[in-house]
């Protein structure tokens, strides 16, 4: 059970020489809105917890309208992380029970412009890891990719 979706990076102004031709730049977001980019290490947590409280809460709609602000995924790809989030918190509810809460279990900076933020949500009998990977370009830091998984320990 495994969902791993990229976020799409696009090359704005600067070096002209790095810039990516215009047929292979990324498609722009089309109805999420610029992201909210985050200024510092300190404000992922706490977004991070945004995210993972509501989901705790089994609020889904709540938990990616905060993760749309700083994940710039063209609208299609996005409902279906949504889609496909709520469809497996569905179907895992009557196997493994209702959701209990979370835990923030690290957030790691792994470069300068990479940090990982690893949470996990509980429910009665099955953990699921939930894994943020930040990416900063410049200065301001945005969720390049998230993924949901049950396996815990692996790689944390």
């Amino acid at each position: 059970m495994a969902l791993a979706l990229a976020g799409l990076v696009s090359c704005q102004g600067g070096d002209t020489g790095t810039a990516l031709p215009e047929a292979l730049k990324p498609p722009k977001v089309l109805d999420a809105g610029k992201p909210v980019l985050l200024p510092d290490e300190a404000d992922i947590a706490g977004e991070c917890d945004k995210i993972m409280g509501a989901l705790a809460q089994t609020d889904i709609k709540q938990a990616f309208a905060y993760m749309e602000k700083i994940f710039p995924l063209p609208a299609e790809d996005f409902t279906k992380l949504k889609d496909d989030t709520t469809k497996m918190l569905e179907s895992v509810s009557p196997r493994f029970g209702k959701i209990i809460g979370y835990e923030r279990v690290s957030v790691v900076k792994k470069s300068e412009s990479v940090l990982v933020s690893t949470y996990i949500l509980k429910m009665e009998s099955i953990a699921f890891r939930w894994r943020f990977i930040f990416y900063k370009p410049k200065d301001k830091w945005f969720i390049n990719s998230m993924r949901w998984d049950d396996k815990l320990g692996e790689d944390w």
